[in-house]
């Protein structure tokens, strides 16, 4: 018996049928965005730092993939989203990798679960800055500059075991950046340090090809208009990747948003799927070409094989 027919008689099929896919986006405004913790906390009673612990392991899990040479400077407000970038960087430390850590506030300005995670990154010693209004970019330069050191310094014990075939941390200045500065609160545009250190971020990227990825959406980014906040000319970060969470910015599905989000991708951080089609409108449609979908473990309200956009 030959080959397709030997299979057919044991009901083996050659070819896997293509799946089908369900093609549902919880879409997600300002106003929505703002009230997931509050729902999440009063209805269903799930810790505001549960979520944040999972955000930050998925931002984690795709910065460790982005990050060639195993150096890591996270930049974090004083919000949550600089909370999910301050654990996202002891995750990332905890992985083997030199991670430093800029605050765009000084420390006593953080509050609640982002305050808890400063605290653990002190105890952990991460190298730690605060960044200044006028200097704020040269924080940045020797923030770098000393993960790029510490890169080096991991390598050397695994060059005397290994020889040629060892780890070394290229002279590059290709450090990732992860910005998680602000988040989806932001409806006027930004000044100050926060301004200098968005401009230091998109000049590193110009200047040396430093990879870039955003937590929730580019700092400085209007979540409902997808355009600078405010008069729509202040600073945006630039990334190459988004890791937002739960679901799509409103801001995400405005022609031209994907030249300050680079790819998205949707990360589930464990709010209920009856929390979110409560909260916000179901878009049945493709979306955007910028958009990476993912299996149902990142999106409660996907089914069907990974397949992606862009």
């Amino acid at each position: 018996m030959t080959r397709p027919k030997l299979a057919g008689a044991l009901g083996i099929s050659r070819r896997r049928p293509a799946p089908k896919l369900e093609r549902e986006w919880v879409i997600l405004d300002r106003a929505a965005a703002r009230n997931i913790d509050r729902i999440a906390v009063d209805r269903f009673g799930i810790p505001t730092i549960v979520l944040m612990e999972n955000a930050a392991r998925h931002v984690a899990d795709h910065a460790w993939r982005w990050a060639a040479n195993r150096r890591i400077v996270a930049i974090c407000g004083c919000g949550g989203n600089g909370g999910d970038g301050l654990a996202a960087a002891r995750h990332l430390h905890n992985r083997g990798l030199a991670v430093g850590v800029v605050l765009s506030a000084p420390a006593d300005r953080f509050a609640g679960d982002a305050r808890v995670n400063l605290e653990i990154v002190r105890r952990m010693r991460l190298p730690l800055v605060v960044a200044r209004a006028g200097s704020a970019a040269r924080a940045l330069d020797r923030l770098c500059e000393r993960v790029e050191s510490d890169a080096r310094e991991r390598g050397r014990p695994r060059a005397a075991s290994m020889g040629s075939r060892a780890f070394r941390a290229p002279s590059d200045g290709r450090t990732l950046i992860i910005d998680a500065i602000l988040g989806t609160g932001v409806d006027r545009g930004v000044t100050g340090v926060v301004a200098e250190l968005i401009e230091a971020i998109n000049a590193r990227r110009r200047r040396l090809a430093a990879r870039v990825v955003a937590v929730d959406l580019p700092s400085g980014m209007d979540c409902d208009t997808g355009r600078p906040a405010g008069s729509g000319s202040g600073p945006v970060v630039r990334a190459n990747l988004t890791v937002t969470f739960a679901g799509l910015k409103k801001g995400f599905l405005v022609p031209g948003s994907g030249s300050y989000t680079g790819r998205v991708r949707v990360a589930d951080i464990g709010v209920p799927r009856e929390l979110l089609r409560g909260l916000a409108p179901i878009r049945r449609a493709a979306p955007p070409r910028s958009v990476i979908r993912t299996t149902r473990a990142e999106n409660p309200l996907l089914r069907g094989d990974r397949w992606r956009f862009g």
